[in-house]
């Protein structure tokens, strides 16, 4: 029995060293944030607040290290942000959002980089902007539009250039210049459409 007895309480003191509620206060004494350490490691969910006592963030810890999902909020509880994080790094998809509720931006991280496919919105909910990502470079193809939604331009970046074939819209969304970059430098023929639509060469250094 005092061989169960003390293993018993080797368990319970252990356990108590290892795992243990962790608060953090503003000067006012509101909770700032609160969480639990285990081995003096965040650990699962902790809650971050402002000054006026509405939430901030909640953030999922492992072994000290942000894990799973985490969210973002202003301080009119309007949310923010949704991320997915892994061991320490952005990971898989994640949504961000205008105070008015609207989605501002969204896509996947890869090893905390821009991975695939990003889209970004207006406030008003339009698509702005939309294309590929490689290791946090654009790398693919892109469109770009105005506030109203029309495109403004169109065309691969190669490692965060512009690269290969690029178009160029007015503002009813009709074609109006054309031309083709290698790495960044307009390379080639540039054409101008002109308002018949006929296609009329420009000198590269006149693009827009």
């Amino acid at each position: 029995m005092k061989v169960i007895f003390s293993l018993s309480l080797w368990w319970f003191f252990h356990l108590f060293a290892v795992a243990q509620t962790e608060q953090s206060k503003y000067p006012n004494g509101q909770i700032k944030s609160e969480g639990a350490l285990v081995d003096g490691l965040k650990s699962g969910l902790w809650v971050y607040y402002y000054p006026s006592g509405t939430i901030s963030a909640e953030e999922s810890y492992r072994n000290g290290q942000l894990d799973g999902t985490v969210r973002y909020y202003d301080e009119n509880e309007n949310l923010l942000a949704v991320e997915g994080w892994l061991d320490g790094l952005q990971s898989d998809s994640s949504h961000y959002y205008h105070p008015n509720g609207q989605p501002q931006k969204k896509g996947v991280f890869k090893d905390g980089l821009y991975e695939g496919k990003w889209s970004f919105y207006s406030e008003g909910g339009i698509l702005v902007r939309e294309g590929e990502y490689k290791s946090g470079m654009p790398n693919g193809y892109w469109e770009v539009y105005d506030e109203k939604g029309v495109i403004m331009q169109s065309g691969d970046y190669l490692d965060g250039m512009e690269h290969s074939l690029w178009k160029f819209y007015n503002k009813k969304g009709q074609l109006e210049y054309e031309g083709r970059y290698n790495r960044g430098e307009a390379i080639g023929d540039w054409y101008y459409y002109n308002k018949k639509g006929k296609k009329v060469p420009i000198d590269p250094r006149n693009q827009p």
